[in-house]
């Protein structure tokens, strides 16, 4: 069940924040693939068509909401996956990269794993959050390392 929280800047723009379950993201035998959540950062519909102007606020909102989830989640695998629909997703994830800095960074870490279409030479960016304590760390970056590169792999 996908749990949205919602919230509105300064300048009335409205914020959808998702967790997705993901657990496709893995195989079906592994042991992670129930923790994997999928981070949706969106404009919401009523807003489309507002632009959102530079709110200091947005990026703390998000890392208090995210850290919030975490304490219901311990052992979630938090992915996000720059949207890449109008050839923006280096800008996404330079602002995502940008906000990961509001997160408390002795409690969580974020892994990058691009990968480019060799094909078309798009870059789709992808990130995963982790809590720091999660005991099974290790074993989850080896096995994302392992999904991510061979999306690499020349067909």
């Amino acid at each position: 069940m996908n749990q949205v929280y919602r919230f509105i800047t300064a300048s009335s723009v409205s914020y959808e924040i998702e967790f997705k379950p993901t657990p496709y993201l893995f195989d079906e035998g592994s042991a992670f693939s129930h923790h994997v959540v999928e981070l949706i950062i969106r404009i919401a519909e009523d807003s489309i068509n507002k632009r959102p102007s530079l709110d200091r606020q947005v990026a703390p909102t998000i890392a208090a909401i995210v850290s919030s989830f975490y304490q219901i989640k311990d052992e979630a695998i938090m992915l996000y996956i720059c949207d890449s629909s109008d050839g923006k997703q280096a800008a996404r994830k330079r602002k995502f990269d940008d906000w990961f800095g509001y997160f408390n960074q002795v409690e969580f870490t974020k892994h990058d794993f691009p990968i480019t279409d060799i094909k078309d030479g798009i870059t789709y960016y992808n990130s995963v959050i982790l809590k720091n304590s999660n005991p099974y760390l290790e074993e989850i970056l080896a096995e994302l390392a392992t999904v991510f590169g061979s999306c690499n792999d020349p067909k």
